[in-house]
């Protein structure tokens, strides 16, 4: 049986909603947080450690906290439950793949 799925809210809170689902819980929150931040400063950190130069290892840290912290967002009940409500079908599916493609690319 499907729980019932709460409504994003407005305004920015309502554009956070939308990426990782209405209603996440303090834990997933401060999980898909924590992780994100400490990827990024692991990331940041190695590069700089290089001797790759500031930028890059901003660059580094921005693509750890959204590609790590999205991973494991991506595996909350919360998300998973928002991507998978009624009414998303194939198209919303494909899209969000096309982007991560997209990321990919735009990275490389």
């Amino acid at each position: 049986m499907r729980s019932t799925l709460s409504l994003p809210r407005a305004g920015l809170l309502g554009a956070w909603d939308r990426l990782v689902g209405p209603g996440m819980t303090g834990a997933e929150l401060g999980l898909v947080l924590a992780v994100s931040f400490m990827a990024a400063i692991l990331a940041g950190f190695k590069v700089w450690n290089l001797d790759m130069g500031w930028l890059l290892a901003l660059i580094s840290a921005v693509i750890a906290f959204d590609v790590i912290g999205g991973a494991v967002c991506n595996m909350t009940e919360t998300t998973k439950r928002w991507v998978h409500r009624d009414g998303t079908g194939a198209k919303e599916h494909l899209s969000f793949i096309a982007l991560h493609v997209l990321h990919i690319i735009i990275v490389a």
